[in-house]
């Protein structure tokens, strides 16, 4: 990861919020598309959102406190359940990511 030098102040690593704002964006767009995908190829795209999540909910850099990180988990795990229903429910799907990556977005 590339370091910044100001004069006087300890080297600092360059902000991930970029790369940060870039995944975001590619978990909105997955979870746009699910509802004009196959059955067979909506729950793979579910899968790899839950994926996705889960790697942005374990990121070191993101700024959690534990008990943010135990409520975020914990969400991640229901957003699972609901994946792996006899039938998951898109909707229901779509509204439990979309709060997970807004969360992710704004921290």
């Amino acid at each position: 990861m590339p370091v910044h030098f100001i004069p006087g102040e300890e080297p600092q690593p360059e902000s991930s919020a970029d790369e940060r704002g870039q995944r975001i964006g590619v978990l909105r767009g997955m979870l746009g598309s699910l509802r004009r995908l196959t059955p067979t190829r909506r729950q793979t795209q579910m899968e790899d959102i839950v994926r996705l999540l889960r790697s942005e909910a374990l990121d070191p850099t993101a700024q959690f406190r534990p008990s943010q990180r135990q409520v975020v988990v914990r969400s991640l795990d229901d957003l699972e359940h609901e994946l792996w229903q006899q039938a998951p429910d898109a909707g229901t799907f779509d509204r439990k990511a979309t709060i997970l990556i807004d969360v992710f977005a704004i921290i």
